[in-house]
């Protein structure tokens, strides 16, 4: 009896705190159900309120902002109207500076046309009398005083006019080849020069007295002379003409 009297007493003890417990989670629930309503209304008031504010605010703002409109408005319309007033004057102004300035640029351009004609005339007539003077000036051919030879073959290996003074015979004849990019041989120095070869033509090629001779023409002279003297001792002379000849006999040629 007692073991069941211990039993239905632990049985009705956890029966009795299921129950209490049961109830205190029903009271919380209910508790936080009433919170989250109160705070929901909290929260739609306050936006209510915001809403009316933000209305009141709105029409307030409305009046304002329409009278400045209206005086921006008034204020545009007036700057447009000095505007137009500014921009008429300027445009009047610019006209006449431009009638103006096309009567200076008219008078300049027609003197800077007066101007280059004149001066294209002159042009014309300098070119005219530069071309007219070369027309009459014909240019001058001057006469060769310097000549080589081939009497065997009958051939002028060179013709040219020279310009130097006292300078022997021999200088001469060395310089003018040089110029002349004729090849030639010369033996000994001075007035013992002898040339055994000039363009080719060699001594005793065409025989055994075959070689060059020079001959010249003094200036005032009417026929050349052989000199008797070797071309290294000759002194050439302005208005002189020298004239080297090949012979297949030179000694006996005159």
């Amino acid at each position: 009896m007692k073991k069941r009297n211990k039993i239905i007493l632990v049985l009705s003890s956890l029966m009795i705190f299921s129950l209490m417990f049961i109830f205190a989670q029903k009271l919380q629930d209910n508790l936080r159900s009433k919170s989250l309503q109160s705070n929901n209304q909290i929260i739609e008031e306050a936006s209510k309120d915001k809403k009316e504010n933000l209305s009141e605010s709105e029409n307030k703002g409305e009046n304002p902002s329409r009278e400045e409109k209206q005086n921006s408005q008034s204020e545009g319309v007036a700057d447009s109207e000095t505007n137009n007033y500014k921009e008429n004057k300027e445009s009047e102004n610019k006209a006449s500076v431009d009638k103006g300035t096309g009567k200076s640029n008219s008078s300049k351009s027609s003197d800077t046309k007066n101007t280059s004609s004149a001066v294209i005339d002159k042009g014309v007539k300098e070119s005219k009398g530069t071309t007219e003077s070369k027309q009459e000036k014909p240019t001058e051919q001057k006469t060769p005083n310097f000549i080589v030879r081939d009497m065997v073959n009958n051939k002028e290996i060179l013709s040219k006019h020279v310009d130097y003074e006292n300078i022997t015979v021999a200088d001469l004849t060395k310089k003018v080849l040089d110029e002349s990019k004729v090849k030639y041989k010369a033996t000994g120095a001075g007035a013992t020069t002898y040339f055994a070869s000039i363009a080719g033509l060699t001594e005793k090629k065409h025989g055994p007295l075959s070689g060059w001779c020079y001959y010249v023409k003094r200036s005032g002279s009417n026929a050349f002379e052989k000199p008797p003297i070797g071309a290294g001792s000759l002194k050439y002379k302005k208005g002189d003409i020298v004239e080297w000849k090949y012979w297949s006999d030179g000694i006996n040629e005159k």
